[in-house]
């Protein structure tokens, strides 16, 4: 089993963005916070690294190859978890209710301008 982090350790964030750029100015962000974060471009690689860690935030895009944001929302709550975070540009405006109910547990506008 994997163990969940303690409050002394940093936060264990996945970042699911397939835009390289916005990624890399999200995990600049993250690094200033001592979070320890992972990147991946694609739904169905976050559902594999979401398996093999107890991330404490997995922040979700809502276009993403492989499997969509919402449709990685959905399997992450059919497998128990809950920490799903979807932030895009425009994702929060255009379907909050649909994240929600696909499990997400809270949304967050993200502007890229």
């Amino acid at each position: 089993m994997i163990a969940p982090a303690t409050p002394s350790d940093p936060p264990r964030i996945l970042l699911v963005e397939d835009d390289e750029d916005i990624a890399r100015l999200i995990l600049l962000h993250l690094r200033d916070i001592d979070a320890r974060a992972r990147h991946c471009a694609r739904g169905d690689d976050a559902l594999n690294l979401a398996a093999q860690d107890c991330w404490d935030l997995i922040v979700l895009d809502l276009r993403l190859p492989g499997l969509s944001g919402l449709d990685v929302c959905r399997k992450l709550r059919e497998r128990g978890r809950t920490c799903a975070l979807p932030a895009s540009p425009g994702a929060c405006f255009a379907a909050p209710n649909c994240w929600m109910k696909c499990g997400a547990t809270d949304t967050m506008a993200m502007s890229t301008r």
